[in-house]
């Protein structure tokens, strides 16, 4: 058994919550789940666009990205939507949000979120070792596509600071690009090079996430599916209980994961936690053992899109909408994902079979996630990952179960705390 073997509630089974469960339980705990879904990884886990990219960990808070905002203002089919709105939530958020757009902050950012990532790797490859779950995994690397001179410049000083940071990459010509990954040949006179990060990985974050659950029963988690969570007690600034619509429940410490909902739960009890759902988008298209579809997961940088290879589907994504909690699938938002992946990949597979989908993001402003205990005793967060759920959630749910069983992390905690949006 564990040093302190006690009763936890994890609130939340998408694939962050799962994690979580898994380590709190292998340290010797008694976990119980819960979750207002029919199952684990229904929400943002589901069909996200698969890829493990710690080449990626740039935070969405940046200049350039500010300024892609302010220009797409109007724009329907800009990749990054900002539905001005009579939304406190929003604006109290795209204030810190806006605090965070500086050089000097972004890379802050960026630091914090790779040190995650790249520990992402080594507590997913240790798990591989005990555990076996099918996810559609490959360890081809990512292969990012560039289309314009420009992005090409920023990408060469981004792949020497990933380089310094330790994610190992390389710049390729359009020639060695269309080697690396050959079904690029059917559409390539724009590509003109590209940046292959051979350590970044890809696989079906919602099949490894049922296969984590399955682990988790033998480690003796219960799971609570059905149950809506209503409210939280509190007493004397301890948490006593979480309340659902089937019965009231207690333990000794409860760790929130219930990503963009979480702010909407904790409202209650005053705590104010800065995290936003930012609406993505993806398509899951069915292309069997077709060779025209690629094998290695891709960025298309300058479209804002990526593609990940799922055993015999293909899975492209893209898009950021600030738009509250609205869950419509828009035609005219699922439509250029197709349209590109169409002109990308024409012969890949069955674009009119094509299944859509939509996730909300917990994005907090400076895009770091929250990995803490909160003011309330008793209560921890795990959430706020942003577009980097898949690629930080192993290595997240380690350090919050040391939290936790009062281990020392094996990353410096005091980046990720819940109190760095009071300073």
């Amino acid at each position: 058994m564990g040093f302190l073997d006690l009763r936890i509630c994890v609130l939340g089974a998408g694939l962050i919550g799962v994690s979580s469960a898994y380590f709190l339980a292998k340290s010797g705990n008694e976990v119980t789940v819960i979750d207002r879904q029919s199952g684990p990884g229904l929400e943002t886990s589901f069909a996200n666009g698969g890829q493990l990219s710690a080449s990626q960990s740039a935070p969405w808070a940046s200049p350039k990205n500010l300024r892609l905002v302010l220009t797409s203002l109007g724009k329907k089919d800009s990749p990054l939507l900002y539905k001005i709105r009579s939304d406190p939530q929003l604006w109290s958020w795209s204030i810190r949000f806006l605090m965070q757009c500086s050089n000097k902050k972004q890379i802050s950012n960026t630091i914090s979120n790779l040190k995650i990532a790249i520990y992402n790797r080594e507590v997913l490859k240790s798990i591989q070792k005990n555990i076996e779950i099918e996810y559609d995994f490959k360890s081809l690397g990512i292969l990012q596509l560039i289309r314009n001179i420009k992005t090409m410049e920023g990408k060469i000083s981004d792949s020497q600071f990933l380089e310094d940071m330790g994610c190992k990459n390389q710049i390729l010509s359009r020639e060695s690009c269309l080697k690396l990954e050959p079904a690029l040949k059917d559409n390539y006179t724009q590509i003109i090079g590209g940046i292959s990060i051979p350590s970044d990985a890809s696989g079906d974050a919602h099949k490894f996430t049922c296969g984590l659950e399955a682990e988790c029963k033998k480690l003796g988690v219960k799971f609570k599916y059905n149950e809506e969570i209503t409210h939280i007690k509190v007493d004397n600034n301890k948490i006593e209980a979480v309340i659902t619509n089937e019965n009231e429940n207690k333990a000794d410490c409860f760790l929130m994961s219930l990503g963009s909902y979480l702010p909407n739960l904790v409202k209650s009890i005053n705590l104010k936690v800065p995290i936003y759902p930012v609406k993505g988008y993806s398509i899951t298209v069915p292309v069997g053992r077709s060779d025209k579809a690629p094998h290695i997961s891709l960025t298309d940088e300058d479209n804002k899109i990526v593609y990940s290879r799922l055993g015999e589907r293909l899975r492209v994504a893209g898009t950021a909408e600030f738009n509250g909690y609205d869950k419509t699938i828009r035609k005219d938002r699922i439509q250029p994902l197709i349209n590109n992946a169409r002109k990308q990949f024409p012969n890949a597979g069955e674009y009119t079979d094509a299944l859509p989908w939509i996730g909300l993001r917990p994005a907090t402003p400076d895009g770091v996630p929250i990995i803490d205990k909160t003011p309330i005793e008793k209560l921890y967060i795990n959430s706020g990952h942003g577009h980097l759920g898949w690629t930080m959630a192993l290595a997240s749910a380690k350090m919050i179960s040391d939290v936790i069983n009062h281990k020392k992390t094996d990353i410096d905690i005091s980046n990720y705390s819940l109190n760095r949006f009071n300073s």
